[in-house]
């Protein structure tokens, strides 16, 4: 067992050596406003940051509770309990009663708190037909439509830069330069750029 545990730690060890990795400098966000201008973006829209960050804003529906209420319709559905029911008879009757796809109601966020679903009514049966009367049910899927926005970092930051030269950030073209420390011109050295 401890060579089994001991083989296991080894190779996940070798593998996250070998594993090129980087960051990516993105976060996101609920509500599609820029801090630093303070205009507040719409669903759709995508804009550049003054720190070079790109920003998308997009809806999102956060489903709250579930409920089923009763449409104002019934359905006729004979005895459930006969013993010689069949699968697929037990299976159309289950059907009947959940006919209509759900219906979506958009909430705010104080009224998402003070959800209550409705009592549900017991089933009605008829002595004289044999037959029970079950309500038809709708599931009600409570939601809360929220705006939120992502962004993500537009540059890379210069690895191995020779020491003659030195980087500089370039906020006009949201970048940075690799420069020679004497002269102020590119750097002639090779240089690598990763992002963060």
């Amino acid at each position: 067992m401890f060579l089994l545990n001991f083989l296991i730690v080894s190779a996940a060890l070798i593998l996250g050596l070998l594993t090129p990795s980087g960051n990516g400098d993105c976060y996101a966000a609920e509500y599609c406003r820029d801090v630093h201008t303070n205009i507040t973006y719409m669903e759709g829209d995508s804009w550049t940051t003054s720190d070079c960050y790109r920003c998308y804003c997009w809806k999102r529906k956060i489903q709250v509770k579930s409920c089923l209420e009763v449409e104002n319709r019934t359905s006729e559905i004979t005895n459930w309990y006969f013993p010689s029911i069949r699968k697929s008879t037990l299976l159309s009757m289950l059907q009947a009663r959940f006919r209509n796809a759900p219906r979506e109601v958009i909430v705010t966020r104080n009224e998402s708190l003070h959800i209550a679903c409705p009592v549900l009514p017991d089933p009605v049966p008829n002595p004289i037909t044999g037959t029970t009367f079950y309500p038809v049910l709708r599931q009600i899927n409570y939601v809360l439509e929220i705006l939120g926005k992502g962004c993500c970092s537009l540059y890379g930051y210069p690895a191995s830069v020779h020491s003659e030269c030195e980087s500089v950030w370039d906020p006009l073209y949201c970048r940075y330069l690799v420069l020679d420390r004497r002269t102020r011109q590119p750097c002639r050295y090779q240089h690598g750029l990763v992002g963060k």
